[in-house]
């Protein structure tokens, strides 16, 4: 679809800003079946912003004090002015590009957010852990700001199988392929960064720094069988990171939420409850993220288990994995996966 009217684009942080604020419930988006742009349909003016009603916005929080960012779809527009970023954007867009904000004002829906902040990182890492920022139930105060607190719990607002979609319709955009390489190695609904990270490790490749163990699950619905519910306080659990064919789940307790007494109480009889249905459970402390030794134990704890269901090919693999190259691979690896955070 065309627009014959002209449109406010928000752009770059303005637009991460907002994204985040609607994925904390404060503000609402709305689908739109506009991706094509001509230059002129461009709100670009200082006269065509305060056109605009920017109160939900507002209300909302998600402007700061800082300029404005906007898109627009042709260089001549990007004349510098005080307290508005103009940024250039190809005018024709793939469907499902843009979110409706409000009459007259639109920003990148979550997947070409995706494409756009995979064009500017600076590496693998950074795109593997902002494609699992948006396919997970966590953000950052700004999307995709890592240093910032976060909020977690939150609904789910895209999936891989989603963006794999709007990939494919985005052949051809700067940062396409990079963001297509680190939709292969995320997963959905991790819950925190700390989760998405550890999650992440366990499929990577050894070449990529990863352990090449296979794909977990997080945060996916486990129904207690009938016959064992008089085991369990609930009929179904959500593991942190499971395998199914393993019967393992790694079982993240952050100590910004987890040594509380009354959520420490809750966990254990969590953690009984899952182990009650032959799962095999392991925790898994921030120490054992923040060391790299604790993490190569753990790890070690974990292909050991695999093994017993694997046989040799595990344990050839579980060799490979001690090789001094493959070592220093991992420890980079976990290092750019994990910067410091705090739970909001």
């Amino acid at each position: 679809m065309t627009t014959t009217q002209t449109e406010l684009i928000l752009a770059d942080d303005t637009a991460a800003r907002v994204l985040a604020t609607v994925r904390r419930g404060l503000l609402s988006v709305e689908p739109t079946d506009l991706h094509v742009i001509a230059p002129e349909a461009c709100a670009h003016t200082a006269e065509d912003i305060r056109e605009r009603d920017l109160s939900p916005i507002l209300r909302a929080g998600a402007l700061d004090d800082g300029p404005l960012h906007i898109f627009v779809t042709d260089r001549g527009l990007r004349a510098p002015s005080r307290g508005i970023v103009r940024h250039l954007m190809r005018p024709d867009l793939p469907e499902g590009s843009l979110l409706r904000v409000a009459p007259g004002i639109v920003c990148p829906s979550w997947e070409q957010q995706l494409v756009r902040s995979c064009a500017r990182a600076r590496g693998l890492s950074e795109c593997i852990m902002l494609a699992m920022e948006l396919c997970g139930t966590y953000v950052h105060q700004i999307l995709g700001h890592r240093e910032l607190p976060i909020e977690t719990d939150l609904a789910r607002v895209t999936s891989r199988a989603a963006t794999g979609v709007y990939l494919e319709r985005a052949r051809g955009m700067r940062g396409v392929k990079r963001a297509r390489e680190a939709l292969r190695w995320a997963l959905d609904n991790a819950n925190s960064p700390a989760e998405a990270a550890l999650g992440c490790m366990q499929h990577l490749p050894p070449r990529l720094g990863g352990l090449g163990y296979p794909s977990p699950t997080l945060n996916e619905r486990l129904e207690v069988p009938r016959r064992k519910r008089h085991l369990t306080r609930s009929d179904h659990y959500l593991p942190d990171i499971f395998w199914l064919m393993f019967l393992l789940d790694l079982e993240y307790d952050s100590d910004e939420w987890h040594l509380a007494p009354r959520q420490v109480k809750h966990d254990k009889g969590r953690l009984n409850d899952i182990q009650a249905l032959d799962v095999h459970v392991m925790p898994v402390t921030s120490d054992m993220l923040n060391h790299f030794d604790e993490f190569e134990l753990l790890e070690r704890q974990v292909g050991e288990h695999m093994a017993e269901f694997l046989g040799e090919p595990m344990v050839r693999h579980l060799r490979l994995l001690r090789d001094e190259k493959y070592v220093a691979l991992r420890k980079q690896r976990l290092y750019e996966l994990l910067p410091p955070y705090r739970i909001a």
